[in-house]
C-alpha cells in the first residue's frame, strides 16, 4: 500500500520529475542533499520493511523529520512529493494520512527478518506520483552535472512529443568521494584522465558502456541546451541506459526483486515495445564513490539466494513479451538471468 504523505506545491508541467526510491532507515542528510542539488520537481518513494504500518514509531518519527527539512528548506515545500509505501498484513491497521496529529504509536507486529525488496513497486510508487510530462529516475548518491534539466529540456520538448518512442540517454559516471563534484563536461574529463572518475561500475559490470565516449568528452559543449550525439540499438541485454522520457514508459516489472536484473528488465521491455536510445552530449549523471569488493561479495550472496525467483519471473516476463510485442522478438536481444 503506497499514499503520498506530502504533496509539492509547483504546477509547471513542463519540467522533468525526479523520480527516486529509498527505505525508511536511510533517508537523510545525503537524501535532502540529491534532491536539493536537483532543484527541480521530484517524487519519492520511501519504503518500510513488513510489519511497519502508519503508526508504527519508525512511521511517525520519520514523517516528523521530514516535515523539520520541509520548513528549513523552502526548495523541498515547493517540489518534492513523498510516497509512504508500506508491505504486509499490517498495513491496514489505521487509516493513512494524520501522522502529523497522530497520539497512537504501535509496532503492529514488527519482526526482525530478512526482507525479500520489491524495489520495483518503490521505484513505481513514486512515478505515479510525478506530475510533470518528463521523468529521470535515479538511485541514492545518484547526481547530475549543472543544469542539467535547464539543458536537456529543449531537447525533450522537440523530440518526446506525444505517442514519441524516444528516450534521451544520458552517461553515468562514478567520481571517489574525495573529489570535487564535476559541474561541466570539462570538470568531469579533469577527473577522468587523473583517475579520479571512471564510467560507472566499469570494474565489475561495465553495464553502463556507452560507444563515442571520447568523442564525447571532447565535443565542445553546446552553450544553454544539448543534441543527439547518436543513436544505439539496443543489441546487449547487459545494457542498463540511463534517460529522460515522457512519463508514458512502461513500469517497472514488479516481480524483479532487488538486486537481479531489477532496473534492467524496464530497458528489456522498452526494447520490446519499440523504444530508440538517443544518446546525448554534455548532461551527465555521476554517482559519489566506487563500488567496494566487500560491498560486492555481499551483493552477489544475495543474487544467489534470489536467484531461483528471478529465474521464475524471467520465463513470465518473456511470455508476456511475446504476446504484447511478436514483431520484435528477433530484434531485441535475448534476455538472460546470468549466475
Amino acid at each position: 500500500m503506497a499514499e503520498e504523505v506530502f504533496k509539492s506545491n509547483d504546477t509547471d508541467y513542463i519540467r522533468i520529475t525526479l523520480v527516486l526510491h529509498t527505505s525508511f532507515d536511510r533517508f537523510g542528510e545525503d537524501t535532502v542533499d540529491q534532491i536539493l542539488s536537483w532543484g527541480g520537481p521530484v517524487s519519492l518513494a520511501i519504503s518500510f520493511a513488513p510489519g511497519h504500518c502508519p503508526t508504527s514509531a519508525d512511521v511517525i518519527r520519520l514523517y516528523s523529520k521530514i516535515q523539520k527539512y520541509r520548513n528549513l528548506f523552502p526548495t523541498l515545500r515547493r517540489f518534492l512529493s513523498v510516497n509512504f509505501v508500506f508491505f504486509g498484513p499490517n498495513v491496514s491497521c489505521n487509516k493513512i494520512g494524520n501522522y502529523e496529529n497522530s497520539t497512537r504509536v504501535s509496532e503492529c507486529g514488527i519482526k526482525n527478518v530478512e526482507f525479500e525488496y520489491p524495489i520495483n513497486t518503490v521505484r513505481n510508487a513514486a512515478r505515479k506520483t510525478a506530475r510533470t510530462k518528463f521523468i529521470v529516475m535515479a538511485d541514492s548518491d545518484h547526481y547530475f552535472s549543472k543544469d542539467f534539466e535547464k539543458k536537456i529540456l529543449p531537447l525533450a520538448k522537440r523530440l518526446l512529443r506525444k505517442n514519441s518512442k524516444i528516450v534521451l540517454v544520458y552517461r553515468i559516471f562514478e567520481v571517489e568521494k574525495t573529489a570535487k563534484r564535476p559541474e561541466t563536461k570539462a570538470d568531469l574529463y579533469e577527473l577522468y584522465k587523473n583517475g579520479s572518475a571512471r564510467e560507472f561500475h566499469k570494474n565489475f559490470f561495465n553495464h553502463h558502456k556507452i560507444p563515442g565516449q571520447l568523442a564525447w568528452f571532447l565535443q565542445p559543449e553546446i552553450n544553454g541546451s544539448t543534441a543527439i550525439q547518436m543513436y544505439q540499438p539496443y543489441l546487449d541485454s547487459r545494457w542498463e541506459p540511463q534517460f529522460v522520457s515522457t512519463k508514458s514508459i512502461p513500469f517497472h516489472d514488479e516481480s524483479f526483486y532487488y538486486p537481479i536484473k531489477d532496473n534492467t528488465v524496464l530497458r528489456w521491455e522498452m526494447c520490446r515495445a519499440g523504444y530508440v536510445f538517443g544518446i546525448v552530449h554534455d548532461v551527465f549523471m555521476f554517482h559519489l564513490g566506487y563500488k567496494s569488493p566487500k560491498s560486492e561479495k555481499r551483493i552477489a550472496e544475495l543474487r544467489g539466494k534470489m536467484a531461483s525467483r528471478a529465474k521464475k519471473s524471467l520465463i513470465s516476463f518473456n511470455k508476456r513479451m511475446d504476446r504484447l510485442f511478436p514483431k520484435t522478438k528477433n530484434t531485441c536481444p535475448s534476455f538472460k538471468i546470468p549466475l
